[in-house]
């Protein structure tokens, strides 16, 4: 199949680079949020493309937008995490961040498959995830908004 840029798949995300790597900024706003959306919702059926037969210049733009997706995350992390600073209890705003959820979800993903990781606490979990392979690390808080693993 060559170089594979014929795929729709493979265009959908050549045209979604090229819109993100336009942006003036990477902070949260309605022009990130709903590019970043559409690049979500473009990649997360399963693909037969295999990315390591991708020609150069598709695998240069592959490289360079995940190095954007990390700097947009980080972005959007520190965003909120500005907010969540700014309440007297954070921990019981945690919500408030737009993908909390998942990010409780790959943390109950993850937490089984590392070997390294100390028991979790049996009654309260704060998960957090720092690129660039998600970790997971547990703290016993007192919080009605903080999960344990097996809440979820």
């Amino acid at each position: 199949m060559g170089c594979q840029e014929e795929e729709p798949l493979v265009q959908k995300v050549c045209e979604l680079y090229l819109q993100i790597s336009s942006l003036e900024s990477l902070k949260p706003s309605k022009d990130v949020n709903t590019i970043f959306t559409q690049l979500v919702l473009t990649c997360m059926p399963p693909s037969p493309i295999d990315v390591t037969k991708l020609c150069k210049r598709v695998q240069e733009m592959r490289s360079n937008l995940i190095r954007l997706c990390g700097e947009a995350e980080g972005l959007l992390e520190t965003h909120f995490s500005t907010i969540l600073g700014s309440y007297e209890n954070p921990l019981d705003h945690l919500t408030i961040f737009p993908y909390y959820s998942n990010y409780l979800k790959l943390s109950l993903l993850e937490f089984p498959s590392s070997p390294n990781t100390p028991p979790c606490p049996n009654q309260n979990c704060l998960c957090g995830l720092w690129p660039p392979s998600p970790h997971l690390h547990c703290f016993g808080l007192q919080s009605p908004h903080t999960h344990h693993l097996s809440q979820l």
